[in-house]
């Protein structure tokens, strides 16, 4: 039986951004490349981008713990489930692990949500500044830039390319010319 959740907007706008095209990809990919949390990548871009700023170190500090203590041993662990059974087990029904299968990947997005919610809860600063979108995307940049940072992530090329993807789709207000030039400067 499926969880059910008080609405978040984090919650919210992670599903939105997650469904933007080449996003879903692009995190993914710091996921496998850098061993990052899509979670924690997704809460950078929300705190920047909905006016709540750069996060701390007193953030970060709740965020890698959270990250540490539940998506390797809880999400990662359904997942490696999840994608095993893609595969065909010997002796068991095909259709008996599609389902169960099915069944993982509803799971696994539950404890992501559990994460997002654990997440956003050791956030600081929940109040909403206005700001431009061009400060937005900075604070958004620095976030990112301040987790790559704590993890020993330096980003390269191809990097580069896949927060292009990413922050292209979420500032779609701000021209590509300006978001590449951006990440060149910050990501450098």
């Amino acid at each position: 039986m499926a969880m059910v959740f008080e609405s978040h907007p984090f919650w919210d706008y992670s599903l939105d951004v997650y469904r933007r095209a080449g996003v879903s990809s692009a995190l993914i990919t710091f996921q496998d490349r850098h061993n990052l949390d899509v979670n924690i990548l997704l809460l950078c871009l929300w705190a920047g981008q909905s006016g709540r700023g750069e996060l701390d170190d007193s953030d970060f500090g709740h965020g890698l713990a959270v990250s540490a203590n539940w998506n390797p041993e809880i999400v990662c662990a359904i997942r490696d489930v999840r994608i095993r059974l893609r595969q065909e087990i010997p002796l068991v029904p095909k259709a008996l692990s599609d389902a169960v299968r099915k069944n993982l990947l509803e799971l696994e997005i539950e404890c992501e949500h559990v994460e997002q919610l654990s997440l956003v809860a050791g956030i600081s600063h929940q109040e909403i500044r206005a700001g431009t979108s061009e400060q937005n995307l900075k604070d958004c940049g620095q976030n990112l830039k301040s987790y790559f940072a704590r993890r020993g992530c330096n980003p390269d090329a191809d990097d580069r390319r896949e927060l292009i993807i990413i922050l292209s789709a979420v500032f779609g207000d701000i021209s590509s010319d300006k978001i590449l030039s951006f990440c060149e400067e910050m990501f450098a």
